[in-house]
């Protein structure tokens, strides 16, 4: 025997967008640059951007206008180049087959002889820097000269919370929250205001109580977009008897997922996905 009952799953979703700057650098390669003196810089939130899509979390990074300058590489002086790191500038490594002594490793059986791998030498050319003691600089990759600018953060972060009504004992909210159903209500605006004609009065003070908490918890950032909506999920109790042994299982949400924690018998194929 079974019937069926339903959960009430109210969702919240808050799209904001925050931005931030820092002074960056990079390698100036050539070009044309929008330097300090072409043109009055633009404020932060002035800098046009949207967002690719919304309701979904995305970050991109911007050159400021008119705030790019070209300065000497301030990691290597302006050569492009710099003492290799590796070998500290001296071209070469001890090896590190024989250890630096120029001999193979002695056994009962051998003889001490030179190492193959660095002709008895006990030195090898520096991997890094093919044995010229320089190294290439990172920091203006080769160049000598870099382009400094003020860098713009944009982060797209959709902040969502949600409650459940459980009309389910046996279930927690977890597994409600989990599954989809069929939505009976959406808005989505700028600014929501909280339901107030659903039926449930509990789903209307979760919907007031957390449309608060989102007002308050993001200060420094702007929100773009809200969207809220309210899902029924299904949920059918099925009793059964097996052998001597009377038990009860949950069939809930449009993936049809079961839960029943007092199954007699356990199946281990596949296809089977019994919680």
């Amino acid at each position: 025997m079974s019937f069926t009952r339903i959960a009430v799953k109210y969702t919240l979703e808050t799209f904001t967008e925050k931005r931030t700057t820092c002074w960056a650098f990079e390698p100036y390669i050539g070009g044309p640059l929008e330097k300090l003196d072409s043109g009055d810089a633009p404020f932060p939130w002035d800098v046009p951007s949207e967002p690719p899509v919304y309701f979904s979390n995305h970050a991109v990074q911007l050159e400021v206008p008119y705030t790019a300058s070209v300065k000497v590489c301030h990691v290597c002086g302006g050569p492009g180049r710099k003492k290799c790191a590796s070998c500290s500038g001296k071209g070469w490594e001890y090896c590190f087959h024989c250890h630096g002594d120029g001999f193979s490793p002695v056994t009962l059986r051998t003889e001490a002889k030179d190492c193959l791998h660095c002709t008895g030498s006990g030195q090898r050319k520096c991997w890094k820097c093919s044995g010229e003691g320089m190294a290439l600089c990172k920091g203006c990759s080769g160049t000598g000269q870099i382009k400094c600018f003020i860098r713009l953060t944009i982060k797209w972060t959709n902040h969502m919370d949600d409650h459940v009504v459980e009309k389910v004992a046996a279930l927690d909210d977890d597994k409600i929250r989990n599954v989809s159903g069929e939505i009976i209500c959406q808005e989505e605006e700028v600014n929501l205001l909280p339901l107030t004609h659903f039926p449930d009065t509990t789903v209307s003070m979760a919907s007031a109580q957390i449309l608060q908490n989102h007002a308050i918890s993001f200060p420094e950032e702007k929100v773009l977009k809200q969207r809220h909506k309210v899902s029924i999920v299904p949920v059918a109790a099925v009793s059964y008897k097996w052998r001597n042994h009377d038990g009860l299982f949950h069939v809930y949400g449009f993936e049809q997922r079961v839960y029943a924690p007092n199954y007699p018998q356990t199946c281990f194929c596949c296809c089977c996905s019994i919680l």
